[in-house]
Protein backbone atom coordinates (compact mmCIF):
# COMPACT_ATOMS: atom_id res chain seq x y z
CA UNK A 1 0.00 0.00 0.00
CA UNK A 2 2.98 2.75 0.94
CA UNK A 3 4.85 1.36 -2.15
CA UNK A 4 1.89 2.18 -4.46
CA UNK A 5 0.94 5.36 -2.70
CA UNK A 6 4.41 6.58 -3.03
CA UNK A 7 5.01 5.60 -6.85
CA UNK A 8 1.34 7.34 -7.48
CA UNK A 9 3.06 10.47 -5.57
CA UNK A 10 6.55 9.90 -7.62
CA UNK A 11 4.48 9.61 -10.76
CA UNK A 12 2.52 12.58 -10.01
CA UNK A 13 5.67 15.39 -9.37
CA UNK A 14 7.24 13.69 -12.65
CA UNK A 15 3.95 14.86 -14.68
CA UNK A 16 3.98 17.88 -12.79
CA UNK A 17 7.74 18.57 -14.33
CA UNK A 18 6.70 17.55 -17.73
CA UNK A 19 5.09 19.82 -20.98
CA UNK A 20 1.65 18.96 -20.54
CA UNK A 21 -0.75 19.88 -23.32
CA UNK A 22 -3.99 20.70 -21.44
CA UNK A 23 -7.39 19.83 -23.09
CA UNK A 24 -9.04 23.23 -25.01
CA UNK A 25 -12.29 21.50 -25.23
CA UNK A 26 -13.41 19.52 -21.74
CA UNK A 27 -16.76 20.78 -20.89
CA UNK A 28 -17.64 22.62 -23.83
CA UNK A 29 -17.33 19.33 -26.41
CA UNK A 30 -17.22 16.55 -24.04
CA UNK A 31 -17.59 16.23 -20.71
CA UNK A 32 -15.33 17.43 -18.63
CA UNK A 33 -15.98 15.26 -15.22
CA UNK A 34 -13.80 12.14 -15.50
CA UNK A 35 -17.06 9.75 -14.12
CA UNK A 36 -19.49 11.69 -17.00
CA UNK A 37 -17.35 11.22 -19.60
CA UNK A 38 -16.37 7.83 -19.22
CA UNK A 39 -19.96 7.09 -18.74
CA UNK A 40 -20.47 9.45 -22.36
CA UNK A 41 -17.71 7.23 -24.26
CA UNK A 42 -19.33 3.97 -23.20
CA UNK A 43 -22.40 5.06 -23.77
CA UNK A 44 -21.54 5.36 -27.77
CA UNK A 45 -19.19 2.38 -27.38
CA UNK A 46 -22.38 0.35 -26.39
CA UNK A 47 -24.60 1.54 -28.92
CA UNK A 48 -22.21 0.15 -31.74
CA UNK A 49 -23.94 -3.12 -33.37
CA UNK A 50 -22.31 -6.25 -32.35
CA UNK A 51 -21.58 -7.09 -36.06
CA UNK A 52 -19.79 -3.92 -36.26
CA UNK A 53 -17.74 -4.04 -32.23
CA UNK A 54 -16.86 -7.91 -32.97
CA UNK A 55 -15.61 -7.57 -36.89
CA UNK A 56 -12.72 -9.16 -37.45
CA UNK A 57 -10.25 -5.93 -39.21
CA UNK A 58 -6.56 -5.34 -38.69
CA UNK A 59 -6.41 -1.37 -39.23
CA UNK A 60 -3.64 0.21 -40.07
CA UNK A 61 -5.03 3.88 -41.08
CA UNK A 62 -8.14 4.81 -39.25
CA UNK A 63 -10.69 8.15 -40.29
CA UNK A 64 -12.42 9.46 -37.51
CA UNK A 65 -14.66 12.88 -36.89
CA UNK A 66 -13.83 15.39 -34.38
CA UNK A 67 -17.01 17.11 -33.39
CA UNK A 68 -18.83 17.38 -30.19
CA UNK A 69 -19.65 14.20 -28.97
CA UNK A 70 -23.37 15.02 -28.95
CA UNK A 71 -22.94 14.99 -32.58
CA UNK A 72 -20.01 12.66 -33.61
CA UNK A 73 -19.40 10.49 -30.97
CA UNK A 74 -21.32 7.47 -32.17
CA UNK A 75 -19.60 7.47 -35.60
CA UNK A 76 -16.11 7.87 -33.74
CA UNK A 77 -17.31 4.81 -31.44
CA UNK A 78 -17.95 2.99 -34.68
CA UNK A 79 -14.02 3.55 -36.35
CA UNK A 80 -12.78 2.58 -32.71
CA UNK A 81 -15.07 -0.46 -31.61
CA UNK A 82 -12.72 -3.39 -33.26
CA UNK A 83 -9.73 -1.93 -31.09
CA UNK A 84 -8.52 -3.75 -27.99
CA UNK A 85 -6.05 -2.90 -24.79
CA UNK A 86 -2.71 -2.61 -25.84
CA UNK A 87 -3.64 -3.64 -29.52
CA UNK A 88 -0.88 -0.51 -30.64
CA UNK A 89 2.09 1.08 -28.72
CA UNK A 90 1.97 4.14 -30.55
CA UNK A 91 -0.81 5.81 -31.73
CA UNK A 92 -0.01 8.95 -35.03
CA UNK A 93 -2.96 11.26 -35.27
CA UNK A 94 -2.73 13.82 -37.70
CA UNK A 95 -5.56 16.72 -37.63
CA UNK A 96 -5.76 20.28 -39.48
CA UNK A 97 -5.25 23.25 -37.78
CA UNK A 98 -8.40 25.65 -37.84
CA UNK A 99 -6.59 28.36 -36.25
CA UNK A 100 -3.41 28.62 -37.95
CA UNK A 101 -2.31 27.91 -41.66
CA UNK A 102 1.64 29.05 -41.45
CA UNK A 103 3.42 26.32 -43.75
CA UNK A 104 4.01 24.31 -41.94
CA UNK A 105 3.52 20.60 -40.40
CA UNK A 106 3.19 21.05 -36.74
CA UNK A 107 4.78 18.30 -34.02
CA UNK A 108 4.03 19.02 -30.01
CA UNK A 109 6.56 19.89 -27.77
CA UNK A 110 4.94 18.73 -25.18
CA UNK A 111 5.58 15.06 -23.06
CA UNK A 112 1.70 14.76 -21.94
CA UNK A 113 -1.83 15.62 -23.76
CA UNK A 114 -4.06 15.40 -20.60
CA UNK A 115 -7.78 14.42 -21.26
CA UNK A 116 -10.23 13.82 -17.99
CA UNK A 117 -9.72 10.61 -18.03
CA UNK A 118 -5.89 11.15 -17.84
CA UNK A 119 -2.94 11.91 -19.52
CA UNK A 120 -1.56 10.26 -22.40
CA UNK A 121 2.31 10.07 -23.20
CA UNK A 122 3.73 11.51 -26.55
CA UNK A 123 6.32 9.51 -28.74
CA UNK A 124 9.12 11.40 -27.95
CA UNK A 125 11.69 9.20 -30.08
CA UNK A 126 9.03 9.39 -33.13
CA UNK A 127 8.17 13.13 -32.82
CA UNK A 128 11.92 14.41 -32.35
CA UNK A 129 13.35 11.89 -35.47
CA UNK A 130 10.51 13.87 -37.46
CA UNK A 131 11.08 17.39 -36.29
CA UNK A 132 14.85 16.91 -37.42
CA UNK A 133 13.66 15.72 -40.75
CA UNK A 134 12.70 19.16 -42.55
CA UNK A 135 12.76 22.74 -40.32
CA UNK A 136 8.82 22.75 -41.68
CA UNK A 137 8.72 19.74 -39.02
CA UNK A 138 7.78 22.20 -36.25
CA UNK A 139 7.26 21.45 -31.89
CA UNK A 140 4.52 24.33 -31.59
CA UNK A 141 2.68 24.52 -28.65
CA UNK A 142 0.92 27.56 -29.92
CA UNK A 143 -0.73 25.72 -33.08
CA UNK A 144 -1.73 22.64 -30.89
CA UNK A 145 -2.89 24.52 -27.66
CA UNK A 146 -6.39 25.59 -28.84
CA UNK A 147 -6.88 22.52 -31.67
CA UNK A 148 -9.81 20.14 -31.14
CA UNK A 149 -8.97 17.57 -33.44
CA UNK A 150 -6.68 15.42 -31.86
CA UNK A 151 -8.03 16.03 -28.28
CA UNK A 152 -11.92 14.53 -29.41
CA UNK A 153 -9.83 11.12 -30.83
CA UNK A 154 -8.06 10.52 -27.03
CA UNK A 155 -10.94 9.96 -24.84
CA UNK A 156 -12.02 6.83 -27.24
CA UNK A 157 -8.65 5.51 -27.46
CA UNK A 158 -8.11 5.47 -23.90
CA UNK A 159 -11.40 3.41 -23.07
CA UNK A 160 -10.22 0.82 -26.00
CA UNK A 161 -6.05 0.64 -26.01
CA UNK A 162 -5.91 1.91 -22.06
CA UNK A 163 -1.96 1.99 -22.52
CA UNK A 164 -0.53 3.80 -25.62
CA UNK A 165 1.62 7.00 -26.12
CA UNK A 166 1.16 9.12 -29.19
CA UNK A 167 2.63 10.97 -31.87
CA UNK A 168 0.25 14.51 -32.22
CA UNK A 169 0.08 15.80 -35.92
CA UNK A 170 -1.29 19.07 -37.20
CA UNK A 171 -1.13 20.52 -40.69
CA UNK A 172 -1.11 24.19 -40.58
CA UNK A 173 -0.28 24.32 -43.94
CA UNK A 174 -1.47 23.57 -47.73
CA UNK A 175 1.56 22.63 -49.25
CA UNK A 176 1.26 19.73 -51.21
CA UNK A 177 4.54 19.07 -51.53
CA UNK A 178 5.74 19.29 -48.41
CA UNK A 179 2.91 16.84 -47.18
CA UNK A 180 4.04 14.33 -49.11
CA UNK A 181 7.58 14.92 -47.86
CA UNK A 182 6.00 14.46 -44.12
CA UNK A 183 4.41 11.21 -45.30
CA UNK A 184 7.55 10.21 -47.05
CA UNK A 185 9.34 10.51 -43.48
CA UNK A 186 6.79 8.73 -41.59
CA UNK A 187 6.90 6.00 -44.37
CA UNK A 188 10.62 5.57 -43.07
CA UNK A 189 9.95 5.84 -39.35
CA UNK A 190 7.22 3.13 -39.89
CA UNK A 191 9.83 1.16 -42.00
CA UNK A 192 12.64 1.67 -38.96
CA UNK A 193 10.42 0.88 -36.18
CA UNK A 194 9.58 -2.23 -34.18
CA UNK A 195 6.55 -0.70 -32.60
CA UNK A 196 3.09 -1.64 -33.65
CA UNK A 197 1.81 1.89 -34.79
CA UNK A 198 -1.74 2.50 -35.65
CA UNK A 199 -2.67 6.13 -37.93
CA UNK A 200 -5.59 7.83 -37.11
CA UNK A 201 -6.94 10.91 -39.98
CA UNK A 202 -8.89 13.34 -37.57
CA UNK A 203 -11.39 15.29 -40.06
CA UNK A 204 -14.61 16.42 -40.66
CA UNK A 205 -16.64 15.99 -43.88
CA UNK A 206 -18.96 18.72 -45.40
CA UNK A 207 -20.27 21.91 -43.67
CA UNK A 208 -23.32 23.36 -42.92
CA UNK A 209 -25.15 22.54 -45.97
CA UNK A 210 -29.18 21.42 -46.30
CA UNK A 211 -29.46 17.96 -44.60
CA UNK A 212 -29.50 16.02 -48.19
CA UNK A 213 -26.88 18.20 -50.14
CA UNK A 214 -24.39 16.84 -47.41
CA UNK A 215 -25.81 13.44 -47.87
CA UNK A 216 -24.89 13.50 -51.29
CA UNK A 217 -21.73 15.37 -51.11
CA UNK A 218 -20.51 13.38 -48.33
CA UNK A 219 -21.45 9.92 -50.10
CA UNK A 220 -19.04 11.09 -52.42
CA UNK A 221 -16.32 12.18 -50.73
CA UNK A 222 -16.24 9.16 -48.30
CA UNK A 223 -16.70 6.81 -51.82
CA UNK A 224 -13.51 8.25 -53.52
CA UNK A 225 -11.74 7.97 -49.84
CA UNK A 226 -12.58 4.23 -49.20
CA UNK A 227 -11.91 3.09 -52.90
CA UNK A 228 -8.66 4.82 -53.05
CA UNK A 229 -10.02 7.75 -55.85
CA UNK A 230 -7.67 9.87 -54.16
CA UNK A 231 -6.46 11.86 -57.03
CA UNK A 232 -10.13 12.50 -57.95
CA UNK A 233 -10.53 13.33 -54.37
CA UNK A 234 -8.10 16.18 -54.63
CA UNK A 235 -9.65 17.50 -57.29
CA UNK A 236 -13.01 17.38 -56.08
CA UNK A 237 -12.17 18.84 -52.37
CA UNK A 238 -10.07 21.82 -54.84
CA UNK A 239 -13.13 22.53 -56.53
CA UNK A 240 -15.56 22.41 -53.78
CA UNK A 241 -17.47 19.65 -54.99
CA UNK A 242 -16.49 17.38 -52.09
CA UNK A 243 -15.41 18.82 -48.41
CA UNK A 244 -13.20 17.35 -45.55
CA UNK A 245 -11.86 20.30 -43.12
CA UNK A 246 -9.26 17.17 -42.85
CA UNK A 247 -8.05 16.87 -46.07
CA UNK A 248 -4.62 17.73 -46.07
CA UNK A 249 -4.49 15.27 -43.04
CA UNK A 250 -5.99 12.21 -44.83
CA UNK A 251 -3.75 13.08 -47.63
CA UNK A 252 -0.63 12.54 -45.89
CA UNK A 253 -2.20 9.21 -45.16
CA UNK A 254 -2.79 8.57 -48.40
CA UNK A 255 0.69 8.70 -49.12
CA UNK A 256 1.37 6.45 -46.34
CA UNK A 257 -1.14 3.86 -47.77
CA UNK A 258 0.21 3.84 -51.22
CA UNK A 259 3.54 3.25 -50.32
CA UNK A 260 1.96 0.29 -48.58
CA UNK A 261 0.09 -0.81 -51.71
CA UNK A 262 -3.22 0.16 -49.77
CA UNK A 263 -5.66 1.02 -52.17
CA UNK A 264 -8.99 0.91 -50.23
CA UNK A 265 -10.88 0.71 -46.65
CA UNK A 266 -14.27 -0.58 -45.35
CA UNK A 267 -16.51 2.49 -44.40
CA UNK A 268 -17.94 1.91 -41.50
CA UNK A 269 -20.17 4.87 -40.48
CA UNK A 270 -21.83 7.66 -41.76
CA UNK A 271 -24.14 10.17 -40.76
CA UNK A 272 -24.34 14.13 -40.10
CA UNK A 273 -25.69 16.17 -37.19
CA UNK A 274 -28.99 16.22 -39.14
CA UNK A 275 -29.49 12.88 -37.67
CA UNK A 276 -29.33 13.62 -33.86
CA UNK A 277 -30.83 16.82 -34.33
CA UNK A 278 -33.34 16.98 -36.94
CA UNK A 279 -34.60 20.41 -36.80
CA UNK A 280 -31.44 21.48 -38.33
CA UNK A 281 -31.97 19.92 -41.20
CA UNK A 282 -32.66 22.62 -43.51
CA UNK A 283 -30.45 25.42 -41.52
CA UNK A 284 -27.23 23.62 -42.07
CA UNK A 285 -25.50 20.43 -40.69
CA UNK A 286 -21.94 18.81 -40.67
CA UNK A 287 -20.93 15.45 -41.75
CA UNK A 288 -18.94 12.73 -40.23
CA UNK A 289 -17.75 9.53 -41.61
CA UNK A 290 -15.49 6.29 -39.91
CA UNK A 291 -12.95 4.25 -42.38
CA UNK A 292 -10.48 1.64 -41.44
CA UNK A 293 -7.55 0.73 -43.51
CA UNK A 294 -6.04 -2.49 -43.72
CA UNK A 295 -2.22 -3.07 -44.34
CA UNK A 296 -1.81 -5.57 -47.08
CA UNK A 297 -0.66 -8.96 -45.80
CA UNK A 298 2.88 -9.61 -45.69
CA UNK A 299 3.24 -5.48 -45.43
CA UNK A 300 4.99 -5.81 -48.74
CA UNK A 301 5.96 -2.00 -49.89
CA UNK A 302 5.25 -0.74 -53.30
CA UNK A 303 8.08 1.41 -55.09
CA UNK A 304 8.10 4.72 -54.70
CA UNK A 305 4.67 6.49 -55.93
CA UNK A 306 5.19 8.44 -58.47
CA UNK A 307 2.83 11.71 -56.82
CA UNK A 308 5.76 11.68 -53.33
CA UNK A 309 8.07 14.59 -52.74
CA UNK A 310 12.03 14.43 -53.24
CA UNK A 311 14.01 13.97 -50.50
CA UNK A 312 16.91 15.90 -49.41
CA UNK A 313 19.66 13.47 -50.83
CA UNK A 314 16.90 13.65 -54.22
CA UNK A 315 16.76 17.09 -54.32
CA UNK A 316 20.69 18.07 -54.05
CA UNK A 317 20.87 15.50 -57.21
CA UNK A 318 18.42 17.60 -59.04
CA UNK A 319 20.09 20.98 -59.01
CA UNK A 320 23.69 19.67 -59.19
CA UNK A 321 22.38 18.01 -62.25
CA UNK A 322 20.89 21.23 -63.27
CA UNK A 323 23.79 22.75 -62.53
CA UNK A 324 25.92 20.00 -64.94
CA UNK A 325 23.36 20.53 -67.36
CA UNK A 326 24.45 24.53 -68.15
CA UNK A 327 27.91 23.85 -67.51
CA UNK A 328 28.21 20.69 -70.09
CA UNK A 329 26.51 23.04 -72.66
CA UNK A 330 28.74 25.84 -72.03
CA UNK A 331 32.11 23.89 -72.21
CA UNK A 332 30.74 21.56 -75.11
CA UNK A 333 28.04 23.28 -77.07
CA UNK A 334 25.28 20.30 -76.80
CA UNK A 335 22.70 18.89 -74.67
CA UNK A 336 23.90 16.43 -71.72
CA UNK A 337 22.53 13.05 -71.52
CA UNK A 338 22.40 12.19 -67.98
CA UNK A 339 22.97 8.77 -66.38
CA UNK A 340 19.66 7.54 -65.65
CA UNK A 341 19.11 7.27 -61.59
CA UNK A 342 18.57 4.13 -59.23
CA UNK A 343 14.55 3.76 -59.44
CA UNK A 344 11.78 6.07 -57.74
CA UNK A 345 10.55 9.52 -57.97
CA UNK A 346 14.10 10.81 -60.38
CA UNK A 347 12.53 8.08 -63.04
CA UNK A 348 8.84 8.81 -62.43
CA UNK A 349 7.32 11.25 -65.08
CA UNK A 350 6.56 14.63 -63.55
CA UNK A 351 6.75 18.40 -64.87
CA UNK A 352 9.15 20.52 -63.71
CA UNK A 353 10.35 24.65 -64.25
CA UNK A 354 13.87 25.16 -63.86
CA UNK A 355 14.20 29.11 -62.55
CA UNK A 356 17.84 30.93 -62.74
CA UNK A 357 18.15 34.06 -60.56
CA UNK A 358 20.98 36.63 -59.85
CA UNK A 359 21.31 38.17 -56.46
CA UNK A 360 17.41 37.41 -56.44
CA UNK A 361 16.69 38.82 -59.97
CA UNK A 362 14.87 36.51 -62.91
CA UNK A 363 17.42 35.61 -65.23
CA UNK A 364 15.54 32.87 -67.09
CA UNK A 365 12.86 30.27 -66.26
CA UNK A 366 11.58 27.82 -68.43
CA UNK A 367 9.39 24.49 -67.60
CA UNK A 368 6.70 22.16 -68.66
CA UNK A 369 2.96 21.92 -67.43
CA UNK A 370 2.66 18.47 -67.89
CA UNK A 371 5.10 15.36 -67.75
CA UNK A 372 7.19 14.37 -71.02
CA UNK A 373 9.49 12.29 -69.57
CA UNK A 374 11.22 11.22 -66.11
CA UNK A 375 12.13 14.00 -63.50
CA UNK A 376 16.23 13.69 -64.13
CA UNK A 377 15.49 14.28 -68.13
CA UNK A 378 12.91 16.94 -67.27
CA UNK A 379 15.88 19.14 -64.86
CA UNK A 380 18.46 18.68 -67.33
CA UNK A 381 16.19 20.32 -70.50
CA UNK A 382 14.36 22.68 -68.56
CA UNK A 383 17.74 24.39 -66.87
CA UNK A 384 19.35 24.18 -70.60
CA UNK A 385 16.42 26.24 -72.05
CA UNK A 386 16.23 28.26 -69.26
CA UNK A 387 19.83 29.33 -69.46
CA UNK A 388 20.18 29.61 -73.18
CA UNK A 389 16.57 29.68 -74.99
CA UNK A 390 14.27 32.01 -72.44
CA UNK A 391 13.60 34.89 -75.15
CA UNK A 392 13.92 37.16 -72.84
CA UNK A 393 16.85 36.72 -71.47
CA UNK A 394 20.77 36.76 -73.63
CA UNK A 395 21.96 33.16 -72.97
CA UNK A 396 23.43 32.78 -69.99
CA UNK A 397 27.55 33.34 -70.29
CA UNK A 398 30.14 31.12 -68.22
CA UNK A 399 31.08 33.81 -66.39
CA UNK A 400 27.70 34.75 -64.79
CA UNK A 401 27.59 30.78 -63.30
CA UNK A 402 29.23 31.75 -59.74
CA UNK A 403 26.40 34.31 -59.38
CA UNK A 404 23.65 32.22 -60.69
CA UNK A 405 20.72 30.21 -58.07
CA UNK A 406 19.07 27.94 -59.78
CA UNK A 407 15.46 27.14 -58.09
CA UNK A 408 13.58 24.25 -59.44
CA UNK A 409 9.99 23.51 -59.01
CA UNK A 410 7.88 20.29 -59.54
CA UNK A 411 4.78 20.60 -60.37
CA UNK A 412 1.23 18.48 -59.54
CA UNK A 413 -1.00 17.36 -62.40
CA UNK A 414 -3.24 20.37 -63.64
CA UNK A 415 -6.78 20.58 -62.28
CA UNK A 416 -9.80 22.62 -63.76
CA UNK A 417 -11.46 24.88 -61.65
CA UNK A 418 -14.69 26.96 -62.30
CA UNK A 419 -13.78 29.93 -60.67
CA UNK A 420 -10.83 32.26 -59.82
CA UNK A 421 -12.41 32.24 -56.40
CA UNK A 422 -10.99 28.87 -56.12
CA UNK A 423 -7.32 29.49 -56.26
CA UNK A 424 -5.38 29.51 -52.91
CA UNK A 425 -3.02 32.31 -53.28
CA UNK A 426 0.75 30.98 -52.66
CA UNK A 427 -0.34 28.11 -52.57
CA UNK A 428 -1.58 27.45 -56.31
CA UNK A 429 -0.20 27.91 -59.39
CA UNK A 430 -2.31 28.87 -62.38
CA UNK A 431 -2.66 28.63 -65.88
CA UNK A 432 -4.65 30.54 -67.81
CA UNK A 433 -6.13 29.67 -71.31
CA UNK A 434 -8.76 32.17 -73.73
CA UNK A 435 -8.96 32.15 -77.63
CA UNK A 436 -5.61 30.47 -78.27
CA UNK A 437 -3.62 32.17 -75.85
CA UNK A 438 -2.35 30.97 -72.35
CA UNK A 439 -0.49 31.58 -69.78
CA UNK A 440 1.02 30.71 -66.26
CA UNK A 441 2.23 31.94 -62.99
CA UNK A 442 4.28 29.32 -60.66
CA UNK A 443 2.89 30.01 -57.02
CA UNK A 444 5.97 31.99 -55.72
CA UNK A 445 5.13 34.33 -58.12
CA UNK A 446 2.77 35.73 -55.43
CA UNK A 447 5.21 35.23 -52.46
CA UNK A 448 7.96 37.06 -54.18
CA UNK A 449 5.82 40.18 -55.70
CA UNK A 450 3.40 40.43 -52.11
CA UNK A 451 0.23 40.50 -55.07
CA UNK A 452 -2.77 40.57 -53.46
CA UNK A 453 -5.46 37.74 -55.27
CA UNK A 454 -6.96 40.13 -58.19
CA UNK A 455 -3.42 42.02 -58.87
CA UNK A 456 -1.82 38.07 -59.28
CA UNK A 457 -4.73 37.38 -62.17
CA UNK A 458 -4.53 40.44 -63.72
CA UNK A 459 -0.57 40.47 -64.29
CA UNK A 460 -0.87 36.63 -65.48
CA UNK A 461 -4.17 37.59 -68.04
CA UNK A 462 -2.23 40.28 -69.42
CA UNK A 463 1.51 39.82 -69.29
CA UNK A 464 1.92 36.40 -69.59
CA UNK A 465 -0.96 35.82 -72.05
CA UNK A 466 -1.35 38.90 -73.60
CA UNK A 467 -5.03 38.81 -73.02
CA UNK A 468 -7.29 41.36 -71.38
CA UNK A 469 -6.43 42.29 -67.79
CA UNK A 470 -9.66 40.77 -66.14
CA UNK A 471 -10.39 37.99 -68.21
CA UNK A 472 -10.15 35.77 -65.14
CA UNK A 473 -13.47 37.09 -64.41
CA UNK A 474 -14.97 35.72 -68.08
CA UNK A 475 -16.94 32.41 -67.72
CA UNK A 476 -15.19 31.52 -71.27
CA UNK A 477 -11.91 31.81 -69.89
CA UNK A 478 -10.56 28.26 -69.31
CA UNK A 479 -8.05 28.40 -65.34
CA UNK A 480 -6.25 25.56 -63.93
CA UNK A 481 -3.82 25.21 -61.03
CA UNK A 482 -1.64 23.15 -59.55
CA UNK A 483 1.08 22.95 -56.74
CA UNK A 484 5.15 22.54 -56.82
CA UNK A 485 7.40 21.38 -54.52
CA UNK A 486 9.79 24.17 -54.48
CA UNK A 487 13.33 23.87 -54.17
CA UNK A 488 16.90 26.00 -54.44
CA UNK A 489 20.29 26.29 -54.28
CA UNK A 490 20.18 28.66 -51.58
Amino acid sequence: MRFALAFTLIFATLLLMAETRAPARAGQWYQADPKALAAEVKGHFAAVPGDVASRSLSPFVIVSPHAGFAYSGRVAAHAYAGLTPRQFDTVIIIGTSHSFQNGVVALSPADYFETPLGAVPVDRDIVNRLSKADKRFVPSAEIHKPEHSIEAQLPFLQEKLQSFSIVPVLTATNDMALLDLFAKELVKGLDASKKKILIIVSTDLSHFHDYDTARKMDGETLNLMSTGKWDALRSKIFNGACEACGFFAFHIAARVLEHYGVTGGTLVKSENSGDIVQESRPGGVVGYGAIIFEKKKGGAAKEEPTGGATDAAERKYLLKLARTSIDHYLKYGEELKPDKPDAGILTADRAVFVTLKVRGELRGCIGQLEARGPLYKAVAEMANSAAFHDPRFSPVKKEEMKNIDIEISILTPPQKIDSYKKIVLKRDGVIVRSGGRGGVFLPQVATETGWDIDTFLGELCSQKAGLPENCYKDKSTELSVFQVELFSEK
